[in-house]
């Protein structure tokens, strides 16, 4: 039986994507992701159902005070209803799509051992090719998608590395470009702050 004493508990996290370990960052992307999904959706699914609802029953319009209340508040149920249906498939969509990315980028930081950009870069054009391929997307749109997500992954992962940097963690190719620059010899070890 191990003693109090031997067990180490990580709560360094300066080398990790924004400082958190895998579990709370996968569970922090894809909740981001659905909560943010799911306010669009059931926006874009509320206008498609008013419009729907008004095509609906425009041939029979009320013509009474009485008849009008009871339209607009069947309408704005079943405006709130398709609102909410179409939130959580968007929710749904979109959570599992960003939980295949982020599960992606983590499994490559364990498999290369590293944290750095090219990680997430992979990642992303990976998600977007299974998605392209997924909605059938032709050769155009399928070059065009993978293109916008290099770059945005790029951009994501050089900002996920500035920030690793900025906290005191370790970045290989950032460490070996500016130590060749400041002292023309590389220098393997960076200084860590205390606390």
């Amino acid at each position: 039986m191990a003693d109090k004493s031997d067990v180490v508990i990580e709560t360094d996290f300066r080398n990790e994507r924004l400082s958190l370990p895998p579990a709370p960052r996968l569970f922090l992307y894809t909740v981001s992701s659905s909560l943010l999904t799911f306010v669009l959706g059931a926006m874009s699914g509320g206008k498609k159902t008013s419009y729907q609802f008004l095509a609906e029953n425009a041939h029979r319009l009320p013509r009474t005070h009485q008849g009008w209340y009871f339209y607009h508040k069947t309408k704005n149920y079943r405006v709130m209803l398709g609102g909410i249906q179409s939130g959580f498939k968007y929710a749904g969509r979109t959570m599992g799509w960003t939980l295949l990315y982020a599960s992606t980028e983590t499994a490559l930081d364990r498999i290369r051992g590293t944290i750095d950009a090219a990680n997430t870069v992979a990642a992303a054009v990976g998600t977007a090719g299974i998605f392209s391929w997924k909605n059938g997307f032709s050769r155009q749109l399928t070059k065009r998608t993978l293109r916008m997500s290099l770059l945005v992954g790029l951009g994501i992962g050089a900002l996920q590395d500035g920030l690793i940097w900025a906290k005191g963690g370790r970045i290989w190719y950032l460490e070996r470009l500016l130590d060749d620059s400041l002292t023309g010899v590389a220098n393997t070890k960076r200084e860590l702050p205390a606390g």
